[in-house]
């Protein structure tokens, strides 16, 4: 299932302040309406903010109303609809609800880190208490601490009502948040509409306890190795509070969280390489290598998910777990690094020196587009569009990376030259910078990819047309003879193929990779039908040919579709990266597999190749559905309407890089990935310095802090 998250508004408003673009941004927040409450749903988490602290939520709820009959219902949005305040919302949502008098409701808008505690009890609890509990939830709630909000309003609302206290373990979301956490509980805003562009994302996961090791499945329970080796053992489902759907949501988020965090740390470490060496950054590639293996153990799991076997509900829940699970403890390998990695780069201190560098990147990446462009014009003269689709927009998609680095070197400077010197935001320009840089030569490198693999499918298609029409030949003699009288149907139809796709080569532009599959088809179709009849020596060879064949065009469609990926993702969800990852898998399989079973290396290359079209047809499809488009696929969305229309700097390609994703998440310390420093607008993470959404709006006078957070009657 493809889905759509949302970024953090706050963050973006700073960087875009940073870099002047702050007019062109009219944003607008996702609303959701009160939601209706039951006795069996007495936690609901629309904002998917919980995940694994789920459980723990609902274990307290459980705890509070069997010490003191207080029924407490939690309730975790994007944002409040319907209501100006939280504590209407919360009472709207009570009202629908129908639920008893003894009640009380903790409705939290993760947006803008607002809510309201209200009761609606007996005398059992004062206003003063209440009062109390309440800013102690708004604490947790302003940290960004999804679960410990619903868990100290159980435990305020339990002594305050004289139940005693119950002794926890804080198994997952603690109060404190190291830099970067990849599972900070950012609780994110809704979609930012930027004139009819939407801006879309992932939410962030609210767990900063380490869970690694194992993830077996016994039966009774998840067993989860800690730090020091002891086991703890876990709820079976510890995303017991969440329906599948809602977990499948989460797990695709996850998947998309990890795999931008590997992403953007490896583009910071060739960064680093390029200036320090692989020596003195051999832990860092280590480190993310260890999170692409459970990066690769999710995206296995998610194609399992996918196939066309039945799972039982039981299955999807282990196997949605797993993959948040492991999707965190990737994000977590690269943070366990990330402080030694920003000591070694030392972006700040060496700011003027790497803004000078990144200038001259960009220059010679400039240089290259002209030159492109003319290759890109003449692929297009030769082959088909269909052959080009991965590419077709790389030229404007590169230019519009360059100018982002304009706007971002630009940027850098003003800060470099302010009286204050500011060089954390000159650093975060400068980080964004070198990502536009390095997409940029991605984009051209895939051109030369795609003209360089487009040859040499050339080549085989000439290949395979003499060796289809080779056994063609071969096989209409037998059947002439009479010993092989079944061999006529099968020779005709390769027959068949084999002139349409001549007739195709004629008509000019063609598609080699599709005329190559058909071939193929045709081909393998006749080889089945001489399996026994030829000499095994004869058969062997035709395997090795056919793997040969199977392993080229995968490992270029792979490369297509990671390229294309790669330079978009800031628009392309979990589908497309989880087919391309598995593309990849079964090509290693194959690869490992040819020289002593080259019959299974060919089923695992053609599955490589089959996995690597879906992955192409899937990012498309997701960056045709990615608002700003431009009036459909047909049209791009790197110039006339779209991305690169409408907007300067380059901001749209940037957005559409994810590069000014991971530059928000970076400096809002919610992102997966290296590199960063603190937070862009100077007041530490999103609660920023006290203006935007976070830390000015309902904290400090509205629902937390006083106003309508803890009072109340309906």
């Amino acid at each position: 299932m493809r889905s759509r998250h949302r970024r953090p508004v706050a963050a973006l408003i700073a960087l875009l302040a940073a870099l002047g673009l702050t007019g062109v941004l009219p944003l607008t927040a996702h609303a959701e309406s009160p939601v209706t409450f039951s006795s069996s749903r007495t936690v609901i988490d629309s904002a998917g903010v919980l995940g694994g602290d789920a459980s723990r939520v609902q274990q307290a709820v459980q705890d509070l109303k069997q010490s003191t009959g207080l029924n407490l219902y939690v309730a975790y949005v994007d944002t409040f609809d319907g209501a100006s305040t939280g504590s209407e919302w919360a009472k709207s949502a009570l009202q629908r609800s129908g639920s008893p008098a003894n009640s009380a409701v903790l409705a939290v808008a993760t947006g803008s880190r607002s809510g309201a505690l209200i009761d609606y009890s007996t005398n059992s609890v004062s206003d003063s208490e209440i009062t109390t509990v309440k800013n102690a939830v708004g604490s947790e709630v302003r940290s960004g601490n999804w679960a410990q909000a619903a868990v100290t309003a159980a435990d305020g609302l339990r002594s305050a009502a004289g139940g005693g206290a119950v002794e926890r373990q804080t198994s997952s979301s603690g109060g404190g948040t190291g830099i970067l956490s990849p599972l900070l509980g950012v609780g994110l805003v809704a979609a930012a509409v930027i004139g009819g562009i939407f801006f879309f994302g992932r939410r962030r996961k609210n767990r900063d306890k380490q869970i690694a090791g194992t993830y077996r499945q016994d039966g009774t329970g998840t067993v989860y190795e800690n730090e020091g080796g002891q086991q703890n053992r876990q709820p079976a489902d510890p995303f017991a509070g969440l329906t599948v759907d809602e977990l499948n949501k989460q797990a695709g988020a996850a998947l998309i969280a990890a795999d931008d965090g590997i992403r953007t740390s490896e583009q910071e470490l060739a960064f680093a390489q390029a200036q320090y060496g692989e020596k003195e950054t051999g832990r860092f590639a280590a480190a993310i290598e260890d999170a692409k293996t459970h990066l690769r153990e999710s995206f296995k799991l998610r194609q399992q998910l996918d196939d066309d076997i039945p799972d039982t509900e039981q299955q999807q829940r282990a196997w949605l777990g797993e993959i948040i699970n492991r999707s965190q403890d990737a994000n977590r390998a690269l943070e366990q690094q990330k402080g030694d990695f920003d000591a070694l780069r030392s972006l700040e201190q060496q700011a003027p020196e790497a803004l000078a560098r990144v200038s001259e990147a960009a220059q010679q990446a400039g240089a290259r587009v002209a030159e492109h462009e003319r290759s890109l014009a003449s692929l297009r003269g030769r082959y088909a569009d269909s052959a080009l689709a991965t590419i077709a927009d790389n030229i404007a998609q590169a230019n519009e990376r360059l100018a982002f680095v304009t706007s971002a070197q630009e940027a850098a400077q003003r800060n470099l030259q302010d009286a204050s010197g500011n060089r954390s935001e000159a650093a975060l320009a400068i980080r964004a910078a070198e990502q536009a840089v390095q997409q940029t030569d991605q984009l051209l490198d895939a051109i030369d990819r795609v003209g360089g693999d487009l040859g040499r499918a050339d080549e085989q298609l000439r290949r395979a047309m003499g060796d289809t029409a080779q056994d063609i030949a071969e096989a209409k003699a037998l059947a002439s003879s009479g010993q092989n009288p079944e061999l006529v149907g099968q020779v005709a139809a390769a027959e068949t193929a084999v002139s349409a796709v001549e007739t195709d080569l004629r008509s000019g532009r063609p598609d080699p990779f599709d005329l190559l599959r058909r071939v193929e088809s045709a081909h393998r179709t006749l080889d089945a039908s001489l399996t026994g009849i030829r000499d095994a020596q004869s058969e062997s060879r035709r395997a090795r040919d056919a793997l040969q064949q199977a392993v080229m065009s995968a490992q270029a469609k792979i490369s297509a579709a990671s390229d294309f990926i790669a330079t978009r993702r800031g628009g392309v969800g979990s589908e497309a990266r989880t087919r391309v990852a598995e593309a990849q898998r079964n090509l290693d399989q194959a690869l490992a597999l040819q020289s002593r079973d080259p019959r299974s290396a060919l089923t695992y290359a053609q599955q490589a190749e089959s996995l690597a079209d879906q992955a192409s047809r899937a990012a498309q499809d997701d960056i045709g559905d990615y608002a700003g488009w431009g009036g459909g696929r047909g049209r791009g969305y790197g110039g006339g309407g779209g991305f690169g229309g409408g907007f300067g700097g380059g901001f749209g390609g940037a957005m559409l890089g994810g590069i000014l994703i991971d530059s928000i998440l970076r400096g809002g310390h919610g992102g997966g990935g290296w590199g960063g420093g603190d937070s862009w607008g100077g007041g530490g993470g999103w609660d920023g310095g006290g203006g935007g959404d976070f830390g000015g709006g309902d904290f400090g006078g509205g629902d937390f802090g006083g106003g309508d957070f803890g009072g109340g009657d309906f």
